[in-house]
């Protein structure tokens, strides 16, 4: 079965999918806080204990855009399931950090 989408799912992957085109620029507004959110995402992504492998697989699938899941997934050595799940832990860390999480609630999870 699989999970259901989020309206803000899309707008999460479009952000974060910016990150390397507006590294290092002066942003102000909602571009500023875009690129604040994605950057938070990624320090903490970075802590994690295969922090390097999720950066990976992140880069190549969002912030890079050069490879699909299954192709990442096959560049970092691990199963396309995981792949899936570490994409998908990204973008709701950048919907957190974003601000569309409040209050800290493991339920999104």
């Amino acid at each position: 079965m699989s999970k259901p989408r989020y309206d803000w799912w899309s707008y999460m992957k479009a952000i974060s999918r910016k990150y390397y085109a507006r590294k290092g620029k002066e942003l102000n507004g909602i571009a500023a806080k875009e690129q604040i959110a994605v950057e938070a995402a990624v320090e903490e992504t970075k802590q994690l204990p295969d922090g390097p492998d999720r950066i990976k697989v992140v880069d190549l699938v969002l912030l890079r855009a050069t490879h699909r899941i299954p192709g990442a997934a096959l560049e970092v050595h691990i199963s396309e399931r995981t792949a899936q799940r570490w994409h998908a832990d990204f973008i709701k860390l950048v919907a957190k950090y974003y601000g569309l999480f409040e209050i800290l609630d493991k339920s999104w999870r």
